[in-house]
């Protein structure tokens, strides 16, 4: 999750005729302005890498005894980095650095990060009045934390290898440097989103966790405003662990098969219910084929590529007769979908229907999406035939439930993309990112909606304190 900025209000120096300037108030009125730029830094971007600041192998400093000449020695080159606080990092001249690590039994994760150092937080120099901001480089062996600038990262094995280059930047080996996951200083994104996937099998999907890595893959390139996560381990069902909804409060949008929908117990319903409510998505996959509604679905989806060819759009009476059939066939297809997933959907009912509407034959075409529903239109814009390679699929929403028939994950990431048209793997993509968006954007009004448990600050110059009420 993106870190919001800092809730405390920003204090500046009033100054008036007269007014004694102290070493104390000469720090207030500097430090305010320090702490805005910072603040503005935080609220619109993200710390990094500005320029500069690579990372080679050099040899060791002639003063250096033959002990250490041991071909781990590194140079960082000069350059510029902002820390995720907004503090500036200079580094004016190429620094040498000779990494310490050195494993004995298993290879080891090398991080070397880079941090702003506070000039205020170290011993007073006496005879000077000016004090230069400075910086630490630092060897560790954990993930670098929010102020740490990532330079690059190696894995060491035993012995006494030397650190060379990668030959293949893109796939460095061991004891070569990673230069991959260096952070550039960039605009902030508007969020980031969590995936994960139900199933009741103890073990992971790796098909279907490749396809979610391979949306999330697509988001820097096709939509910077959102980043996203997917969680490797699976939350399992009905194998005896305790779920709790705080568990899947971690999440934003949850996929569920069409299979595994039909086997939910009471309990997981409730459970689901509970993660709709706060905020989350649940998609739910329903294959082609081998359901009772493969038919419908079947013969919707030849009508839907008629419509889709220039011949039948240029002619009106064939067009508007087919597209009569196409809603017709819809309306089928929904009330044989409602009547397989009611138990998962009903409590969906919830937003923007009544508890009398539930036991109405036609409630279930509430969950028809128009042309104007947002997972048409946000960010990418759709038409009614959703086609994706190789056939349309079916949409549908009710409230926290969003319900897709026909094979879509498998076009985000996994063996079936290597053959799959690049228009195709596109449009798979940008609907894919619709729906990261619309299960974002339902949790940022969820967490709108929820009071603040902190104590409620009093009122400062209310309207009633001037008018004296």
């Amino acid at each position: 999750m993106i870190p919001p900025p800092p809730r405390h209000p920003l204090q500046r120096l009033q100054v008036s005729d007269g007014l004694l300037v102290t070493a104390e108030r000469w720090q207030v009125a500097h430090q305010y302005h320090r702490q805005r730029q910072n603040l503005h830094f935080q609220a619109f971007h993200q710390g990094g890498i500005v320029s500069g600041l690579g990372v080679c192998p050099t040899e060791a400093p002639a003063q250096v005894a033959n002990a250490y000449r041991d071909g781990r020695w590194l140079q960082v080159q000069p350059g510029v980095a902002i820390d995720a606080q907004g503090n500036p990092i200079v580094v004016p001249q190429p620094i040498t650095y000779r990494i310490a690590a050195q494993p004995t039994t298993e290879a080891v994760l090398v991080y070397l990060v880079l941090k702003f150092v506070d000039p205020d937080q170290l011993e007073p120099r006496t005879g000077t009045h000016v004090v230069q901001e400075t910086f630490r480089l630092e060897e560790k062996n954990s993930s670098p934390v929010e102020g740490e600038i990532e330079l690059c990262r190696l894995v060491l094995l035993p012995g006494d290898g030397p650190i060379t280059r990668p030959h293949n930047g893109f796939a460095p080996a061991a004891n070569e440097l990673d230069w991959r996951y260096r952070p550039l200083a960039q605009t902030h994104p508007l969020g980031s989103i969590t995936l994960g996937y139900l199933t009741l099998a103890p073990q992971p999907q790796l098909d279907l966790e490749a396809a979610l890595q391979g949306l999330v893959a697509a988001l820097p390139g096709l939509y910077p405003s959102l980043r996203g996560e997917v969680r490797p381990v699976p939350l399992c069902l009905g194998q005896g662990l305790a779920l709790t909804p705080a568990d899947l409060q971690a999440y934003h949008l949850l996929h569920l098969t069409y299979g595994d929908s039909q086997t939910l117990a009471e309990a997981e319903i409730a459970l689901l219910q509970t993660f709709g409510a706060g905020g989350g998505t649940l998609l739910i996959e329903v294959p082609p084929t081998g359901t009772p509604l493969a038919e419908i679905f079947q013969v919707w989806t030849e009508v839907v590529k008629v419509l889709c060819k220039p011949a039948t759009v240029a002619d009106p009476a064939m067009f508007n007769t087919l597209c009569h059939e196409q809603a017709e066939l819809e309306r089928c297809l929904i009330l044989e979908l409602a009547q397989y997933l009611r138990p998962v959907l009903a409590p969906s009912l919830g937003e923007g229907s009544t508890a009398t509407e539930v036991s109405q034959p036609q409630w279930p075409l509430a969950g028809l999406v128009s042309q104007a529903h947002p997972l048409r239109r946000q960010p990418f814009a759709f038409g009614q035939g959703l086609s994706l390679h190789p056939q349309p699929l079916a949409l549908f929403n009710w409230g926290w439930v969003v319900v897709v028939v026909g094979e879509l994950t498998a076009t985000w990431g996994g063996p079936k993309t290597q053959f799959m048209p690049r228009d195709s793997l596109r449009s798979a993509q940008e609907f894919g990112i619709n729906l990261l968006h619309f299960a974002w954007q339902r949790r940022q009004w969820a967490i709108t909606a929820l009071p603040d448990p902190s104590p409620t600050a009093p009122s400062l110059d209310s309207i009633y304190e001037r008018l004296d009420l």
